[in-house]
């Protein structure tokens, strides 16, 4: 998080898109978080508030510090959102990650992740 908005670094070949990238991206849009694919200099990375990353194994998880103890951040308020929201079922169907927001659930993402798992069979 950089001045209230989650940035990411484009998925052009560097890193996966992965699945679970993109359903946390589209669970931000549906909570209300303004979102921006960037490439991230290390200035920027030093400034960010709140870092985490996503994978299919362990969803979102915050990142602490970096190895050379350059920086170092505290589990955000942003990654625990994200994280509920996953785990309440947003990330279900590899689907999900393109679908739009469930009516009514705009900056409510555990709503939006309820409905939006609504009639699956997980």
């Amino acid at each position: 998080m950089i001045d209230g908005v989650l940035h990411t670094a484009p998925a052009d070949g560097r890193l996966l898109p992965g699945i679970t990238r993109a359903v946390v991206l589209r669970a931000a849009a549906c909570g209300g978080i303004t979102t921006k694919e960037m490439p991230i200099s290390r200035r920027q990375l030093l400034e960010a508030s709140e870092v985490f990353v996503t994978n299919s194994v362990h969803g979102v998880v915050s990142a602490l510090a970096l190895a050379d103890g350059a920086a170092a951040w505290e589990a955000g308020p942003i990654a625990s959102r994200l994280r509920g929201a996953l785990a309440s079922g947003l990330g279900s169907a590899p689907s999900l990650a393109a679908s739009r927001c469930p009516s009514g659930t705009q900056d409510q993402p555990h709503a939006a992740a309820l409905a939006m798992a609504e009639g699956l069979l997980i």
